[in-house]
């Protein structure tokens, strides 16, 4: 079986800090690309590559990858008061979900 990637958006948060640590310990994944928006602290397992990228441009972040992913999860998630404002929220919880459902399609993810 061949070797698959992971991308994922959202893998700092709380559903997605649990889902990043079963990728990177399954071992039918052979990479996780794990899309942030800057660097976590810490030091990433060998599998992990954290990309730090611009949420507003995903699709040229996921097209412009050298490796392809072969499955995609979103893990994009936040709250009201944490986003500061209906629009913020909107943008996390809605926009980039859907770009990224979007980008991701079109690069055959």
């Amino acid at each position: 079986m061949a070797a698959r990637v992971a991308a994922v958006i959202g893998g700092t948060g709380l559903v997605g800090k649990c889902l990043v640590n079963h990728l990177v310990e399954d071992p039918a994944f052979s990479s996780v690309i794990n899309f942030v928006r800057r660097q976590p602290n810490g030091t990433a397992p060998e599998k992990l590559v954290n990309t730090v990228i611009d949420f507003d441009s995903l699709d040229s972040a996921i097209s412009n990858l050298t490796v392809k992913p072969t499955d995609a999860f979103c893990c994009l998630g936040t709250t009201i008061k944490t986003a500061g404002s209906k629009e913020a929220f909107a943008k996390v919880d809605l926009t980039y979900v859907v770009n990224f459902a979007k980008a991701v399609h079109a690069a055959g993810i």
